[in-house]
């Protein structure tokens, strides 16, 4: 099954230096907030919340900080003057992205993604031009002792997952969001709990691209993740990780 995973595209993110942590840790919060703001501040009954503190978890966000973005969601301010964004565009060599984001000005948010696009000779894409190239899907990694791996496995596909991907010594469920929340009760009856958890749009088909372009591709999406407003990009480029 893992062996043979047509989600093999599906990146995971490097390590971050001390500075990058912090700047993330600021957009994970602020994606709490809103999201609590939005579904209301249980996780129990707000499945995105449950699953973005999940997410939040994984990067090492701590508690306290997790609490702290909860608590502001209750009264006005952030969580009321901030909104979700994404966008749509197309890189050298092929290269398709999604690019997701929280801004408190869209138009200041737009022309500043457009601005790092043009850069690195990208361009803003017509809505749907792109978004038909991903999958959404809720990603669940479990730590798995390899003797396991298999039995695991099994379980997994029998509570719900579509697909499951062995890497790096971690198992991995691909789960569609329709599926996520039956999945999650699924496990309990199975005794597995996921190390982590996060919402992912992962490319249907992957390019390759060649050094050159590679590393211009690379500048542009890293220029887009240190931007204050976007939590995330998506893209098809095959093979290393962004």
């Amino acid at each position: 099954m893992s062996g043979h995973s047509r989600w093999h595209q599906i990146r995971h993110q490097k390590a971050l230096t001390d500075s990058k942590r912090g700047h993330l840790f600021s957009k994970m919060a602020r994606l709490i907030t809103v999201v609590a703001k939005e579904g209301g501040p249980d996780p129990e009954a707000n499945f995105k919340l449950r699953q973005t503190i999940a997410q939040a978890q994984s990067m090492g966000l701590p508690k306290d900080n997790i609490e702290r973005a909860i608590e502001r969601s209750r009264g006005g301010g952030e969580g009321d003057a901030f909104s979700e964004v994404e966008y749509e565009a197309y890189g050298p060599g092929g290269s398709a992205f999604l690019i997701s984001g929280l801004t408190d000005n869209t138009n200041r948010t737009t022309n500043e993604v457009k601005r790092i696009l043009n850069d690195h000779d990208g361009r803003l894409a017509e809505s749907g031009s792109v978004a038909w190239l991903f999958a959404r899907r809720v990603i669940m990694e479990f730590d798995v002792p390899l003797r396991d791996t298999e039995d695991t496995e099994l379980n997994l596909i029998d509570a719900g997952a579509e697909d499951t991907i062995l890497n790096g010594g971690r198992l991995a469920a691909v789960i569609s969001p329709e599926k996520a929340e039956s999945f999650e009760r699924a496990l309990k009856t199975k005794n597995l709990n996921p190390s982590s958890s996060t919402f992912a749009a992962v490319a249907k088909n992957s390019v390759v691209l060649d050094t050159k372009t590679r590393t211009k591709v690379d500048a542009m999406v890293e220029a887009l993740e240190d931007h204050p407003d976007i939590n995330s990009v998506s893209t098809n480029i095959a093979d290393e990780d962004i």
